[in-house]
């Protein structure tokens, strides 16, 4: 672990300044206009950093039994992260705050929120990578991004969450197996889980091609 660590150390720290100043901006805008109605922000990114705590655990486990400790939970929260991305659709005028601030802000909750799921994601596929070869390993977070997908359009419209599957499971499997059945009935489910499927995969595997690109130039070099 103590040879790993090092190598994440810098995307930790990067997520961190980032989660920071999203805490920035939020304080400023409730110190300036005394309005509570975006803590659900706070929230939400609270939550979303859930799934990083648990892939750190799957990436530095040792045994199937502590990656299935670790994964199991991370499934169940890692949309958390990704749906950050749309609370921007809460942009909107408002007479306490400039326009501009509160897109910065949302911008700013929004890409953290995508920083804080490709990190998250980039270490569980380190570990998928241990376990299976390297296609199948994109494969497999191909599967994830879409089941996450599914994930964040439960949340933003039948309005789900990672809790209801514990407090909720027979409500919760009822409804979600009824759309998986039959999504000729849910047309908007599958059209948004693709759409949001497609820009997540871009999202993660665009900056990664970079990378390999780069570390390609760097041993050509």
């Amino acid at each position: 672990m103590s040879d790993e660590m090092p190598s994440w150390a810098s995307a930790y720290g990067m997520a961190l300044l980032a989660v920071l100043w999203c805490l920035l901006l939020y304080g400023i805008r409730r110190f300036h206009s005394g309005d509570g109605s975006r803590f659900f922000l706070v929230y939400n990114l609270a939550l979303a950093l859930i799934p990083l705590i648990l892939s750190g655990g799957i990436l530095f486990s040792r045994t199937t039994k502590i990656t299935l400790l670790f994964g199991v939970p991370w499934l169940l929260f890692f949309p958390n992260a990704p749906y950050l991305m749309t609370d921007l659709i809460h942009l909107r005028p408002r007479p306490e705050i400039p326009f501009w601030f509160d897109w910065i802000m949302l911008l700013s909750f929004s890409g953290t929120g995508l920083l804080v799921s490709c990190l998250s994601l980039a270490q569980v596929h380190k570990r998928l990578m241990s376990l299976m070869s390297y296609p199948l390993a994109n494969l497999a977070v191909l599967c994830l991004l879409a089941m996450t997908a599914f994930g964040i359009y439960l949340g933003r419209f039948p309005r789900w969450n990672s809790w209801d599957l514990l407090l909720r499971p027979a409500a919760f499997f009822s409804e979600t197996s009824q759309m998986l059945f039959r999504p000729d009935l849910h047309p908007r489910m599958v059209f948004y889980s693709l759409g949001v499927t497609v820009i997540l995969g871009i999202a993660y595997f665009g900056p990664l091609s970079i990378f390999q690109s780069l570390a390609t130039d760097d041993h050509r070099s």
